[in-house]
């Protein structure tokens, strides 16, 4: 099942049994074996270089008519943000973003990238977001401004973060937005026990940061919801 089942499931009191989606590779694209269908996915994860993957780019263009892609898991280890601004521009459709092994993002962005990613911001569609091997903040702020209309976020935690300071970054960009649309977050984290479950709760009604909200741990994940 997807990542993204859960919420899903919490959203619509219904869990799909069912992976309805297609993966696409490159060498399906070379060897021209995508079906027709209206769900798919596509796993971007192999190494290449620029010009790859500019030419992946440019097949999956010619692929609009016959597919609608609305889930995209990229490993962005030997990638770069432009890259990945180039996959999301050409992806008009994806509701599911996952992303693994992230880079360090760059400080100085041109100012041609940073038109891109407002104009990406304005017009997508992403509600679900998974971060693996989360280690910055900023690499979440990143995903937060570039969606806007973000309802879903799972974020896998490295074992020396501070949960409670990460919990209330979240919070905090939450209720500076209007609208904000994000009401469910799930840690991916090694250490959660009932314990932190404990001080997750203390920290927000001390600090009066939800009003209406449930937090749960389901072995290693931590699930914070709130309306």
């Amino acid at each position: 099942n997807k990542w993204y089942h859960a919420y899903e499931h919490m959203k619509n009191d219904i869990y799909y049994q069912q992976d309805k989606s297609i993966i696409i590779t490159s060498k399906n694209i070379q060897n021209h074996l995508i079906p027709s269908s209206r769900d798919v996915e596509l796993i971007a994860t192999n190494r290449c270089d620029f010009e790859q993957y500019q030419s992946f780019i440019e097949n999956i263009k010619s692929l609009f008519q016959l597919v609608q892609i609305t889930c995209l898991n990229i490993d962005l280890c030997y990638s770069s943000i432009d890259l990945f601004i180039d996959f999301i521009c050409n992806l008009p459709n994806l509701d599911s973003l996952s992303i693994s092994c992230w880079p360090l993002l760059e400080l100085n962005i041109s100012s041609n990238t940073q038109s891109k990613l407002q104009l990406i911001s304005n017009n997508n569609k992403i509600t679900k977001v998974n971060l693996e091997k989360v280690v910055d903040t900023k690499q979440v702020q990143f995903i937060i401004n570039l969606c806007p209309r973000l309802e879903f976020l799972q974020v896998r935690c490295t074992n020396n973060m501070n949960i409670e300071l990460f919990i209330c970054f979240i919070i905090m960009n939450y209720t500076a937005k209007s609208p904000s649309y994000i009401r469910l977050l799930c840690l991916h984290f090694p250490r959660a026990d009932e314990k932190t479950i404990e001080t997750i709760k203390n920290m927000i009604n001390s600090g009066k940061l939800l009003n209406n909200y449930s937090v749960n741990r389901i072995v290693d994940k931590i699930y914070l919801h709130w309306k």
